[in-house]
């Protein structure tokens, strides 16, 4: 459920960290407001 004052995210210092809050957390209580939508490229580019 959406808190009407959502906490701050965390700082998360690596990958490992990041990993484990999102999965150990209810990440509804979180502003994620600021988020904005990424594109990874998953496979090199072919050199030309």
């Amino acid at each position: 459920m959406m808190s009407a004052h959502p906490k701050p995210l965390p700082q998360l210092n690596s990958d490992a960290e990041a990993e484990d809050f999102v999965e150990m957390t209810d990440l509804s209580e979180y502003d994620l407001s600021r988020f904005t939508p990424m594109h990874f490229e998953i496979e090199p580019k072919a050199v030309s």
